[in-house]
């Protein structure tokens, strides 16, 4: 057990579990309470930083449009980076920015059934909230 007091922390928890090399886990018994998953911030809370920006949070939305990929090289290293616009059910919007991974999958999948007349719907799981590019983009 150490103190939870990193800069990019996972969940809001006060403590964390360190694994070693002699760390050994068994397989526990079935547990039995709920526990929700996930962790929603409300678009509102995001424009406002009314919650805790040093924890993961999850983020689900529409992406009602997409820009090209960008390639970003900076110390003989590449980054993909992809703008999206992703909405609410209210109707607010938010430029999203996916980078390597994400991009890649979002792109393909988008590729893969662009003649679809289907909405696109993006989950984020364990997402941080920061500025990028000197500023915060809501619409």
């Amino acid at each position: 057990m150490a103190r939870n007091e990193a800069d990019y922390i996972l969940v809001a928890h006060k403590h964390k579990i360190n694994f070693y090399k002699t760390t050994t886990i068994h397989v526990s018994t079935a547990f039995v309470d709920r526990i929700d998953p996930f962790n929603f911030v409300s678009l509102h809370d995001q424009r406002t930083r009314n919650f805790d920006t040093h924890v993961a949070f999850d983020f689900i939305d529409q992406v009602v449009s997409i820009e090209p990929i960008r390639v970003i090289k900076e110390n003989a290293r590449e980054t993909r980076l992809m703008s999206i616009v992703a909405q609410v059910l209210s109707g607010r919007k938010m430029q999203v920015a996916l980078w390597d991974g994400f991009v890649l999958k979002l792109n393909s999948y988008i590729s893969e059934h662009q003649n679809e007349n289907a909405p696109v719907i993006i989950l984020l799981r364990i997402a941080k909230l920061k500025t990028w590019g000197g500023k915060n983009n809501y619409f």
